[in-house]
C-alpha cells in the first residue's frame, strides 16, 4: 500500500478545516488569508472585510465580536497557512506519487495505465478495478463511499467536493451552489439543470427537425448529380462517335487534325465532369456531416440532462457550420450550366482546318480556304 496515498487521505479528510466557514473558499498565504478573531476561530481576509461593521466583526460561528477598527489590526493564523502548504503538497503530488485527477485512466500512483470504472468520493481518485480493490481491502478504507464512474454527476471545476447541479445563463456553464452564493458567479443569472436541459433539449430537437430537411434536400441533390453525370457521360460519348463518323471521311490527310479534335473534346469533357464532381463533393460532404450530426443529436438526446448540456453548444456549432455548408453546395447546383454536350460537326471542324492550310488526302492534295 502506498505511504503516500494514506498521507493523502488523511489530509483530504480534514480538507473541509481550511476553508473559510462563511465563503467556504480554501485558506490561501496571498488571496484568502485566514485571520484570527478574539474568539479563536478564523475567517477569511475577504470575509472578514464584508462582516466589518460599526467597528466590530460578529463571528459567524460563536456570535462573539470583534473590535477593530481594520482588518489590518487582525493576525494572521500562521498554524493554518502551514496545513494549507501541506495539504497543497498532498495534492499536487511528486514522482511516484499519486498522479493529479484525470479523467479516464486510473490514477494509481504505481504507473497504472488502465481506464479508470470507479470513483472513491472519500479519495476524490478514480481508479481501475484491481486497484480499487488492492487499496480499498485495507481497513482504512472500509467506509469509503465507492461509486461507478459511469453514474458519477459531473463536478464544480473550482469546488472539486461539490456537485455542478447549477447552471449559470451570463457565463454558460455548469457551477455549483457555493460558485452561486458566495463565488465569481455570485449575482448572475441561474437556472436549474432540470431546467436548462429542458430547453436545450427543445433546441436540439429543433435543430433536428432542421438538419433532417436539409439532408433531405441534399439527398435529393445526389440523386440529380448522378444524373446529370450519366447524361454527360452519354452525351460525350454520343459526341465522340460523331467525331469518328465525321473524321473517317477525311482519314489519312485529317487523322492528325481529327486526334486534335477529339483531345480539344476530351478536354472539355474533364473541364465538365470536374466541375460537376467538385458540385458532387460539396454535396456528399455535405449529406454526410448532417447524418453525422442527426446521429450525435439523436444521440445526445438519448444521454443524461448533464451530457445534453455538455453537448448542445457544440451540436449548435456543428449545425451552423452544415448548414453553410449545406446551402453553398445546393446553391452551386442551382447555378450549374447545361449538361448536354455539342460536338464540333464535320463543317466546323474543316473550318478548324482552314487555318492550318493544306491537308493530305489519299489521291490528292486538299488545299483549304
Amino acid at each position: 500500500l502506498n505511504h503516500s496515498f494514506l498521507h493523502s487521505e488523511y489530509m483530504m479528510a480534514n480538507e473541509h478545516d481550511i476553508s473559510c466557514p462563511v465563503c467556504f473558499e480554501q485558506y490561501s498565504p496571498s488571496l484568502n488569508i485566514p485571520l484570527n478573531l478574539y474568539c479563536g476561530h478564523c475567517l477569511c481576509s475577504e470575509c472578514s472585510t464584508k462582516l466589518l461593521i460599526d467597528l466590530h466583526i460578529c463571528c459567524p460561528k460563536c456570535a462573539v465580536n470583534t473590535e477593530c477598527k481594520n482588518i489590518s489590526e487582525l493576525s494572521k493564523n500562521y498554524s493554518m497557512l502551514d496545513v494549507v502548504e501541506s495539504v497543497s503538497q498532498v495534492k499536487s503530488p511528486k514522482k511516484n506519487s499519486l498522479s493529479p485527477p484525470s479523467k479516464h485512466q486510473c490514477q494509481n500512483s504505481e504507473g497504472c495505465s488502465e481506464p479508470a470504472t470507479h470513483f472513491c468520493k472519500s479519495c476524490n481518485y478514480m481508479f481501475c478495478m484491481k486497484c480499487l480493490e488492492n487499496i480499498h481491502n485495507n481497513i482504512l478504507f472500509k467506509f469509503h463511499k465507492i461509486e461507478d464512474i459511469k453514474n458519477r454527476k459531473p463536478q464544480c471545476p473550482t469546488h472539486d467536493d461539490t456537485i455542478a447541479d447549477v447552471f449559470c445563463e451570463t457565463c454558460q456553464e455548469l457551477i455549483c451552489f457555493k460558485c452561486h452564493l458566495y463565488g465569481r458567479h455570485k449575482g448572475h443569472d441561474t437556472i436549474s439543470v432540470e431546467d436548462i436541459a429542458s430547453k436545450k433539449k427543445t433546441d436540439l430537437q429543433q435543430v433536428l427537425s432542421k438538419a433532417n430537411v436539409l439532408k433531405d434536400r441534399l439527398n435529393s441533390k445526389q440523386v440529380l448529380l448522378s444524373k446529370d453525370v450519366q447524361a454527360i457521360e452519354e452525351s460525350v460519348s454520343l459526341s465522340l462517335q460523331n467525331v469518328d463518323r465525321d473524321f473517317d471521311a477525311l482519314r489519312d490527310g485529317l487523322e492528325k487534325r481529327r486526334k486534335e479534335t477529339k483531345l480539344k473534346i476530351n478536354n472539355v469533357k474533364q473541364a465538365k465532369l470536374s466541375k460537376w464532381s467538385n458540385m458532387q463533393e460539396k454535396v456528399s460532404q455535405a449529406s454526410a456531416l448532417m447524418t453525422t450530426l442527426v446521429e450525435s443529436i439523436d444521440t445526445s438526446l438519448s444521454q443524461s440532462d448533464f451530457d445534453v448540456v455538455a453537448q448542445s453548444k457544440d451540436l449548435n456549432a456543428s449545425f451552423q457550420e452544415g448548414r453553410q455548408l449545406s446551402e453553398s453546395a445546393i446553391a452551386q447546383t442551382r447555378t450549374n450550366a447545361s449538361v448536354q454536350f455539342s460536338a464540333p460537326s464535320l463543317d466546323q471542324a474543316l473550318s478548324f482546318i482552314r487555318l492550318f492550310g493544306a491537308v493530305d488526302v489519299p489521291g490528292k492534295k486538299v488545299h483549304m480556304g
